[in-house]
């Protein structure tokens, strides 16, 4: 979330020479809270090891990680994928980092998307 605050400079004048008001209010703009949710999780082996029949959320509500498992991770707004994966710090359970955490992206890194 970002919020900035705009105001006009003193003796600042429009283009065909009007003076803006010293008294001009300053106008605020916020862009909205950015939110980030898992879609799904993703496992080969566990669907091949179920007959297909596997689900992330079989077991807790948080969701199951398998060693081979891909998260999907949505987004509410467009993001900069470079910039998110640079920041995005996952965690085991037990708060330790995840040791063989690959982060990847389904987009160009460069690109602007929603995940």
């Amino acid at each position: 979330e970002l919020t900035v605050e705009v105001a006009p400079l003193a003796g600042l004048t429009s283009f065909d020479g009007t003076r803006l008001g010293s008294s001009a209010q300053p106008v605020r703009y916020r862009t909205p809270a950015l939110r980030l949710w898992l879609e799904t999780v993703r496992s080969d082996a566990a669907r091949n090891a179920t007959g297909g029949v596997w689900d992330p959320y079989t077991a807790n509500e948080h969701g199951e990680m398998p060693v081979d498992g891909h998260a999907l991770l949505r987004f509410s707004a467009a993001i900069s994928p470079m910039l998110a994966l640079a920041a995005l710090n996952l965690r085991a359970l037990d708060g330790d980092r995840a040791p063989a955490l690959r982060l990847g992206c389904d987009q160009s890194p460069t690109a602007d998307n929603n995940s």
